[in-house]
């Protein structure tokens, strides 16, 4: 049966993605909002502003789901902007959450609110409620467990999403990608682990929580463990790019702190969505397929 849909942040790289999935393969009708304008925008403005809520409801009564994507996401701009990133992130949520009570609500949290010390974390670990390790953690795990109390909503924490996507620079692969490009060397480092899984899997998996009307919370990521200076050699050997521009680190090149092992198992999403998320090497040979398409 076919829902309508309501899309957060639908400019952005997950967002828009979503858009086009539930537009192109799905029955479902879809609705995008973001700041900026484009093909899946259908309504523009600022959902830090309860103002614009109020009317985005009042244009969309009968949304049957949310799917919650907007976030301030570049960590140096969440530290740089504080209270920015906390009105994005946390403010923002509550109000949406508040406005559409009566919808279905799939908020986009992240694998980073787990401690990052032991990894392998499952989704009844406990998450970091002391001393995060930066602003955008910290505001991802205030929302985090705010919609975790909702009775009807679904709380999503993936790892690095990527994807070949040249229209939005801010996802982990198009930023190794700008950096080869320009001919500038990637500091990556070789002690953070994760799961990275390309963004089309993430959305078949919320086309499929949407129409078993799953409830919970949910970690998303490919099966295996792999260290950041690991994936991106993997990719860059794929697209045959130069090795020599990727040096590996120890700690955090940029100065801001993040957890080094924030590894997840995602064991419990494949069994109540009936679906085998794919291995890194075949998401990576997916992505390389996209990359030689444009």
């Amino acid at each position: 049966m076919s829902k309508n849909i309501l899309i957060t942040g639908s400019s952005g790289f997950v967002g828009s993605a979503l858009y086009h999935y539930f537009e192109n393969e799905t029955m479902h009708h879809v609705f995008g909002t973001s700041r900026r304008s484009g093909s899946t925008t259908d309504e523009m403005g600022d959902i830090t502003d309860p103002k614009f809520i109020r009317r985005l409801h009042a244009v969309l009564p009968h949304m049957d789901c949310v799917v919650h994507t907007a976030a301030m996401a570049r960590t140096s701009d969440c530290e740089k902007n504080k209270e920015r990133c906390r009105g994005i992130n946390v403010d923002a949520t509550v109000n949406l959450d508040n406005a559409f009570k009566s919808s279905k609500f799939i908020f986009f949290s992240t694998y980073a609110v787990y401690d990052g010390i032991h990894g392998d974390h499952t989704e009844g670990d406990c998450i970091t409620v002391h001393d995060p390790a930066n602003t955008y953690i910290a505001t991802k795990i205030t929302a985090d467990q705010i919609m975790s109390t909702r009775r009807d909503g679904v709380v999503l924490r993936p790892s690095a999403m990527f994807g070949y996507d040249m229209e939005h620079k801010g996802n982990y692969f198009t930023q190794l990608l700008d950096k080869v490009q320009k001919g500038e060397v990637m500091k990556s480092p070789k002690d953070q682990f994760f799961n990275p899984v390309h963004v089309h899997y993430v959305c078949e998996i919320v086309g499929r929580i949407i129409d078993r009307d799953l409830r919970g919370v949910y970690n998303i990521g490919c099966p295996e463990a792999e260290s950041k200076y690991g994936f991106n050699k993997e990719v860059m050997q794929k697209l045959d790019m130069p090795l020599s521009l990727l040096v590996g680190v120890e700690g955090d090149s940029d100065g801001i702190p993040r957890p080094d092992c924030q590894t997840i198992f995602s064991h419990k999403i494949q069994r109540d969505a009936d679906y085998i998320i794919p291995s890194l090497d075949h998401m990576i040979d997916r992505l390389h397929k996209e990359y030689k398409r444009w």
